[in-house]
């Protein structure tokens, strides 16, 4: 029998070995790992510079295969533990504005559409705000229309007395938000950048 088919002690095949998978792998096993590759590479090394190495040998390819698996896994939990170190780095509310503003400036565009939908209807297809209602009962602006004062809702019903579309929007908004209507126009921006719309919506209109 060739020297190279004989199961070695120092490094059980595989299945007995039976390497943790890397979810929850604890530190120490890493260690392990790393120690049990470089014992393979050793191995490969040593017998590589033997007169009669076969890379075809069965024990040569199982180390090789099991060379190449703690690799993967090495570099998987590293990776792991890579990401997971920066996320405990970074403060919770230095990551939290960035994903605010964009859903904020989502939500933000959306009503702006709205009210120019509300607009055009109520003025030029002289529709009343209730047949509005439920022929668009999704509308974003009516959830926003509820929280007015009843002069402030009066002045939501006539479209006709807004300066504009986009002024009158964002001055609401920014009640809503309890910031001045320059922020939410950034928030608006900012989505429309994400999403790769370079008109942004005009303050006059």
């Amino acid at each position: 029998m060739d020297e190279f088919d004989k199961p070695i002690e120092a490094i059980p095949p595989d299945n007995k070995r039976g390497i943790p998978g890397r979810r929850g792998a604890p530190l120490g096993i890493l260690h392990e790992w790393k120690a049990l590759l470089k014992q393979i590479k050793g191995e490969i090394e040593a017998a590589q510079a033997r007169p009669n190495y076969d890379p075809r040998s069965r024990v040569i390819k199982e180390w090789i295969d099991e060379e190449l698996k703690l690799e993967q896994e090495i570099a998987n939990v590293e990776r792991i533990r890579e990401a997971r170190l920066q996320q405990m780095a970074t403060p919770a509310h230095a990551a939290q504005p960035t994903s605010h503003k964009l859903e904020r400036g989502k939500r933000c565009a959306q009503i702006v559409k709205e009210m120019k939908r509300f607009r055009y209807l109520r003025l030029d297809a002289c529709r009343n705000v209730k047949e509005i209602q439920t022929d668009y009962p999704d509308f974003y602006i009516w959830e926003l229309r509820e929280n007015l004062t009843a002069e402030d809702r009066d002045l939501f019903d006539h479209p006709n007395q807004w300066e504009s579309v986009v002024t009158y929007t964002y001055g609401i908004l920014g009640k809503q938000y309890a910031k001045n209507w320059m922020t939410i126009r950034d928030w608006v921006k900012a989505w429309n950048k994400s999403q790769g719309t370079s008109k942004q919506p005009s303050k006059r209109k």
